[in-house]
């Protein structure tokens, strides 16, 4: 548990710690920095704030043993990559407060099978496919935005709801 003291997780502070398997952040967290929790391969459980409005480059890359994730509502920023390879992920909710899907925020997420994106984001990648090799994915949007049209271009399985 990280205390409720602490307002930002450093740049690759638990860079690959292996025997890290669960992490419990308190209000008041509102950044984790670049590649805080990379290659935490065993990390299998994460309690993000609500406080939390950024999430960093490749925060999570390779936590291959993250099997959900919620981000909170008051999040503006994701980072490149900030998922990538989390190969246990099998759901994403994307906040409403999100503008924009960086590049390659899930790629290689090949258990992923579900993807809510909300009509606010108006940017996804930047012209890179960031569900790159997620084969299971069906992406939640309303037609005619940007979710939409990245589905229909990249050949994403997608619902309107």
């Amino acid at each position: 548990t990280i205390p409720d003291s602490v307002t930002s997780i450093g740049e690759s502070a638990f860079y690959s710690c292996k025997s890290l398997t669960s992490v419990t952040m308190q209000d008041g967290v509102t950044n984790i920095g670049d590649r805080s929790f990379s290659f935490c391969e065993n990390l299998t459980s994460i309690t993000i704030p609500e406080s939390v409005t950024c999430i960093g480059n490749e925060a999570f890359m390779y936590c291959k043993s993250i099997t959900n994730i919620t981000i909170p509502k008051k999040v503006t920023f994701i980072g490149v990559g900030a998922f990538e390879k989390c190969s246990s992920l099998t759901s994403v909710i994307i906040p409403e407060s999100l503008t924009s899907i960086e590049s390659r925020t899930f790629v290689g997420c090949t258990a992923l099978t579900k993807a809510v994106i909300p009509p606010g984001v108006k940017t996804i990648g930047d012209g890179d496919d960031v569900f790159e090799n997620c084969p299971y994915l069906t992406i939640k949007c309303r037609k005619d935005t940007a979710a939409h049209r990245y589905a229909v271009y990249y050949k994403k399985n997608y619902v309107f709801g």
